[in-house]
């Protein structure tokens, strides 16, 4: 059987009243002091410094690593592509009047086995003096590549093949030829240097 909802009596409500005000006095004034805390702000203003901190930390690590890792694989194919083929062409390309420029360029590029080499061979005086008293003048440019047929962090295999036009007494009308350069490079402190060359 349904009955109605008897109405509180006076007292009731206000008993009532008074514990929902005794409630919100008691939690109001605690709020306020909590958030205007001056330790608060203190403990907050340290955590952001130190996150600050911890961040800047991350960077430098993140920076310190890639600078030991070195250049990435696609930098490093250029770099060893741009190194190659300047030196395919300084290699191929030479003229009489100042031999002793041209031969020093090549010479800049090389290291290890390749100076020693060209020092003994190429470089050598009787070489030179070929080319002087032939009054050659060889000019080449690039038919194809450079390609890297290996690549590692500290050294890189390539090859170029260049159109090389050679000009001189023994041959008055100038003839070309397809060259090939082959070289190992290795990395120096002053970027990639040649370490070995087979021209065919």
């Amino acid at each position: 059987m349904w009955e109605p909802t008897v109405p509180a009596e006076a007292d009731d409500l206000e008993g009532q009243q008074a514990d929902e005000e005794h409630v919100r006095d008691a939690s109001g004034p605690a709020i306020a002091e909590e958030a205007g805390h001056p330790a608060s702000v203190a403990s907050r203003s340290r955590a952001t410094w130190l996150a600050a901190a911890v961040l800047a930390l991350a960077a430098i690590g993140l920076g310190a690593f890639l600078l030991v890792r070195g250049p990435g694989s696609a930098i490093r194919q250029r770099q060893v592509k741009d190194v190659a083929e300047r030196f395919a062409l300084a290699l191929s390309s030479y003229d009489y009047h100042h031999l002793d420029r041209d031969l020093a360029r090549v010479r800049g590029m090389g290291v290890g086995n390749f100076r020693y080499q060209y020092e003994q061979i190429l470089g050598g005086t009787s070489f030179q003096k070929a080319l002087r008293n032939n009054q050659a003048v060889a000019t080449a440019k690039v038919a194809r590549g450079p390609f890297v047929a290996s690549l590692g962090n500290q050294d890189a295999r390539t090859f170029t093949v260049l159109s090389q036009r050679i000009q001189g007494r023994a041959s008055p009308q100038p003839e070309t030829r397809k060259v090939r350069v082959e070289s190992v490079l290795v990395r120096t402190a002053d970027g990639w240097k040649v370490d070995w060359v087979e021209i065919t």
